[in-house]
């Protein structure tokens, strides 16, 4: 996805699309930003639903690969026209709004908020700050209970 990721980019602005932006260096900076912010909340969202094996290592043990294999399915719809309801939840719930869609209305201007270009950023400090708290949590109940799933000398039940 990075090199097609990046061909697109390029022919965008070579097909005149830097017209329609002002491709400023602080336009560059709030991409490379939100392109990192996006990366934060992939990986927050997938260390939180993974640090649910702490609690329940048999039931959690694949959940991590199924919870990002949702938010790549997902990742590349326009959330544009959705209800409220719904766009709440893919903002909030299940963060795949911050991978793609509301970074790019962002930088392309569409979200009138002054605020838009760093709400993403924002989102990734926030789901960043709760999955460090669940793994740490995680990891303490870990180190206090041990883990069920596995006899004394390592092989699963």
């Amino acid at each position: 996805p990075l090199l097609p990721g990046v061909a697109l980019l390029l022919w965008g602005l070579a097909s005149g699309a830097a017209d329609a932006v002002a491709t400023t260096p602080g336009w560059w900076a709030l991409l490379a930003l939100n392109l990192s912010a996006s990366a934060v909340v992939i990986l927050a969202y997938s260390v939180l639903w993974g640090s649910l094996a702490f609690w329940a290592p048999r039931a959690a043990e694949e959940i991590s690969t199924s919870a990002l294999r949702l938010v790549n399915q997902l990742k590349p719809f326009p959330l544009d026209g959705i209800g409220p309801g719904l766009l709440a939840g893919l903002l909030t719930a299940l963060p795949v709004g911050f991978v793609a869609w509301f970074p790019c209305r962002a930088l392309l201007g569409l979200d009138p908020l002054p605020i838009a270009a760093a709400l993403t950023p924002l989102a990734a400090l926030i789901i960043g700050g709760l999955a460090a708290l669940a793994f740490t949590r995680g990891l303490r109940h870990y180190a206090f209970t041990g883990a069920s799933r596995y006899l004394d000398f390592g092989h699963r039940r």
